[in-house]
């Protein structure tokens, strides 16, 4: 297991917390060599990147033929609504966001060579609203579908390419 993240204070927490390997890096400029892993997990982090779209590509080009990308990010859908929670003060944080749209990411994963095996979306409030029981519930029930592209996440499973 590598843990890879931008601010070394995270990546020393992941070595303690997970035994895991932890590497100091940038997701759009990866230090690894292409095909290096079976699966790659990238949760809440392309949003806070210059360029999530080329971070796409980099998780991408790591991956071994028949590997999986499995990625979560927020709906660009949303992105007004977050920032204006930022501004109120109503969310602590105040870095780097740029959310993508649905269509983008599943374009950026095509065009780097990965099929997308499931596209989902989840979180269909606010989690700070409560409710997580039925928030689960729509999710499973809902997030497959149509009603998907609405709410505040997104899932995504693709495989690269044997």
């Amino acid at each position: 297991v590598v843990a890879c993240d931008i601010g070394e204070a995270l990546v020393r927490r992941a070595r303690a917390t997970a035994a895991s390997h932890g590497v100091v890096g940038d997701a759009e400029s990866l230090g690894f060599k292409d095909a290096s892993f079976d699966l790659v997990i990238s949760s809440e982090m392309i949003e806070h990147t210059e360029r999530p779209l080329a971070a796409v590509h980099e998780l991408a080009r790591v991956l071994r033929p028949g590997g999986s990308l499995v990625l979560t990010t927020p709906n660009r859908l949303w992105q007004g609504v977050v920032r204006s929670a930022s501004r109120l003060r109503l969310r602590p944080f105040h870095g780097l966001e740029n959310f993508v749209r649905r269509a983008e990411l599943r374009d950026a994963c095509a065009a780097s060579g990965l099929r997308i095996v499931r596209h989902i979306g989840f979180h269909p409030w606010p989690f700070q609203l409560g409710f997580p029981g039925l928030s689960r519930r729509v999710d499973r029930r809902f997030g497959g579908g149509i009603w998907g592209h609405l709410m505040i996440n997104q899932a995504v499973l693709a495989r690269k390419a044997s």
